[in-house]
C-alpha cells in the first residue's frame, strides 16, 4: 500500500488496505495533515476497508465535523460501502 498527498487535504491511496498497519499508516497520514475542514481520499485499488478504518472515518465525519469525500475506483469496494449504507455519510463517488 502506498499513500501520496496530492493536495493540502487530499490523499491518494494505491494498493490493498488489508492490515492494521495499513490502517495506522493512513490514520497517521490523515492526522499529519493537521486540523481539517474537508478531506478527500482517493482509493485506487483496495476492495475492502476494515472496521478500524471505517470507525476512524466515522469519527472524523460525526465528531470532528470533517467534510469527507471518498473517490473509489474498485467496484467491489463501492458495493461494500453501499451494503454498509455509507455512500452518503462518506460522500462516496466512483472514479
Amino acid at each position: 500500500m502506498e499513500i501520496k498527498a496530492s493536495g493540502p487535504s487530499e490523499l491518494v491511496i494505491s494498493g490493498e488496505i488489508l492490515t492494521l498497519e495499513d490502517y495506522m499508516q493512513i490514520r497517521k497520514a490523515i492526522v499529519g495533515l493537521g486540523t481539517l475542514e474537508s478531506l478527500t481520499l482517493v482509493i485506487l485499488d483496495s476492495s475492502f476497508l476494515g472496521s478500524a478504518m471505517l470507525g476512524f472515518l466515522l469519527v472524523l465525519v460525526r465528531e470532528k465535523n470533517v467534510a469527507l469525500s471518498i473517490l473509489v475506483k474498485n467496484e467491489k469496494l463501492l458495493r461494500h460501502l453501499t451494503v454498509l449504507q455509507l455512500l452518503s455519510v462518506f460522500q462516496v463517488k466512483q472514479l
